[in-house]
């Protein structure tokens, strides 16, 4: 990967940077933090949806993962995914059969590895900033 851009920013007395990667046919966009990832998130685009963007909606595909990268960071996403998956982690969720997936893979809160799935309280989704009914979850 090379990389074309560094973006720095800072939050809570942190200094940050998201960096613009140029991988195979696209693009890859990734915070850091003392030269280590931010936290578990990469955002991609292929180069062809950036120029069929840039053309047909005047939009940046790059400025709009850079931007979104950053505030997932002043949002503390990553951290409420962590919190999410330690509540898993201590029984915060009840057991439902046949519940369809409907979870925002985005931000990572789907983790499929079998049949039977899990459906987190309704205040957690808000916790993470989504709308409710977001917040489900599959465990094994």
């Amino acid at each position: 990967m090379t990389l074309l851009k560094a973006v720095p920013f800072q939050f809570e007395g942190k200094d940050y940077e998201i960096r613009v990667f140029e991988k195979d046919n696209g693009y890859f966009i990734r915070a850091y933090i003392d030269n280590k990832p931010a936290n578990g998130y990469g955002y991609s685009v292929d180069e062809v949806t950036c120029v069929g963007l840039a053309h047909t909606k005047k939009l940046s595909a790059l400025q709009h993962l850079i931007d979104h990268a950053q505030s997932d960071i002043e949002n503390k996403v990553w951290e409420k995914y962590l919190a999410a998956l330690e509540a898993l982690k201590k029984g915060a969720y009840t057991k439902c059969e046949s519940l369809t997936h409907g979870a925002d893979s985005r931000i990572g809160i789907s983790v499929v590895s079998s049949e039977t799935w899990y459906y987190l309280p309704s205040n957690l989704p808000r916790q993470l900033g989504r709308a409710p009914g977001n917040g489900r979850v599959s465990a094994s």
